[in-house]
């Protein structure tokens, strides 16, 4: 089996970089024939605005909402300074309690809040998944996702103005 560095090398050699290319939006929504036959196909890129907007998740999910789940369990929390890879346990609902008492505060000086953070939430909290339009997103998934393509998403949360930097997603399905 090819390392990651090889299959990471093989997904992006010969294409053009996005700065070089022009990115295409499509509002709205995209057939899966179109979006396999004109980007995937092509190693194009394309931005898709408004493809989940009558998804549950995109009209209900907010803090409250979450806050409020009738279902609240403990998930692992990365301290402040991520680097060092500290994590605490928290209860969902404790921890956007916490960010909501520190983005009221007025004392900046203060340490940030934990940050949520490459956290499976399908996998803690299955009920969520009927949140998620699975039969539309599954047609534009590759198919060995199909199955249990919710063991894959990645939930991150935090305070506002926080930002998740450049990264390589561990499945190759980089967000970049």
């Amino acid at each position: 089996m090819q390392n990651i560095e090889q299959e990471c090398h093989n997904l992006t050699a010969g294409q053009n970089s996005a700065s070089a290319q022009t990115i295409n939006t499509i509002k709205g929504h995209i057939s899966s024939e179109r979006f396999f036959r004109e980007y995937v196909r092509k190693r194009k890129p394309v931005l898709i605005r408004g493809g989940a907007a009558n998804w549950p998740a995109c009209q209900n999910w907010d803090m409250d909402y979450l806050r409020n789940l009738p279902v609240d369990r403990l998930l692992k929390v990365k301290q402040a300074d991520i680097e060092k890879g500290e994590t605490e346990e928290m209860k969902l609902s404790d921890y956007i309690t916490l960010l909501r008492e520190f983005e009221k505060s007025v004392d900046v000086a203060r340490i940030q809040p934990p940050y949520l953070h490459d956290v499976g939430l399908f996998n803690v909290i299955p009920e969520l998944v009927e949140d998620v339009g699975t039969d539309e997103l599954k047609r534009y998934l590759p198919e060995f996702y199909h199955k249990h393509w919710w063991k894959y998403v990645q939930f991150f949360v935090s305070i506002k103005g926080h930002i998740t930097p450049l990264h390589f997603d561990t499945l190759i399905t980089h967000n970049l």
